[in-house]
Parts: structure tokens; sequence; C-alpha cells
């Protein structure tokens, strides 16, 4: 019965001040947005543009490992050679186009690109689901380092200056601003 008996419509004085806040709008209209220097972007954010650097420069580096190793004297049989090099191609292709993407997430924040806290999530998840499915069909020695890492940049890329850094600014009136 409570929730019966709450208004619908917000108060007179809540309508009072919406009407300012319009009308305050209107005189003082919102200031282009500029970019952050190197000197005022929080050093969460130059933090993270660092480590998604050195990770697309790993993840590379694994997809060469995992090609590199490639052992033909096993495969005798050529259903073998097949599964084995489609397993190894898939796993350097894997590494290779997250290697990509990590470099795109890195050079977006250093940009200060306004899906770059998204690209740098995709990435973590990425990494972190390739992890997994290395680990169900066979331990390697760099799969944990992976967990590891990928953790790491995940609760790192919930810190708050850096959340606040690509939040969009928001209008008085509930409208995203256009950088």
């Amino acid at each position: 019965m409570a929730l019966l008996s709450t208004p619908i419509l917000p108060r007179r004085a809540t309508l009072a001040k919406i009407w300012e806040m319009t009308s305050a709008a209107d005189k003082n209209p919102p200031q282009s947005p500029t970019l952050l220097t190197a000197e005022e972007r929080p050093w969460p954010v130059k933090a993270l543009t660092v480590l998604l650097f050195v990770q697309s420069v790993g993840l590379l580096t694994l997809a060469v490992y995992n090609f590199i190793t490639l052992d033909l004297g096993q495969a005798l049989v050529t259903e073998t050679l097949i599964a084995l090099l489609f397993g190894t191609a898939a796993g350097s292709l894997a590494f290779s186009a997250l290697s990509l993407l990590a470099l795109v997430a890195a050079l977006g924040f250093f940009g200060l690109w306004r899906t770059a806290w998204l690209n740098g999530m995709v990435v973590q998840g990425l990494m972190l689901f390739i992890a997994l499915v290395m680990y169900f069909q066979g331990e390697r020695f760099y799969t944990f380092v992976m967990m590891i890492y990928g953790i790491f940049m995940v609760i790192y890329l919930h810190h708050p200056d850096v959340q606040a850094t690509f939040r969009p600014n928001v209008t008085p009136d509930g409208l995203e601003e256009v950088l």
C-alpha cells in the first residue's frame, strides 16, 4: 500500500530546481572539452598505458614462441600433422590478434580515446579466456602468469581515477557532450 501512496510526479521544489538548472545552462554554455596534457593525466592512466604496451609485446612474444615450438618430429601421420599445425597456427593467430588489440588499447589510453577503457577490458577478458582454455588443455609454464597479469589489469582498470578519466561528460539536461 505504501507504494501506491507515493506521488508519481515530482514535487514542486524539484521542478523549480530543474528549471533553474536549465536556465543556468542556457546562460553559461558548457566549454568545449580539452584534452589532458601528459602532466594532467592521472598516474594510473599513465601506468596502464605502459602496462598495455608491455602486454602487447608479451602477447606477440607468445605468438612467436608458439609457432617456433612446433615439433614436426612428433607428427608422423598426416592427420596428426594437420591437427598440430592447425592448433599451433590457431594459438599463434589468437595471440597475434590479442597483441594487436592490446596495442590499440594502449594507444587509446595514450590518446585518451573514449573507448580505450572498454578495449582494455576486452583484451583482459579475452586473455583470461585463452589462459583458461590453455589451462584445461594442459598446463603450460606461462598460463598462470597470463592469469595473474590479467587479474591485476582488471583490478587496476577499475581504479577510480581511471574510470573518472574515461567517464563521459554529462550536461545538466542529461545529454552527453560530444568530444
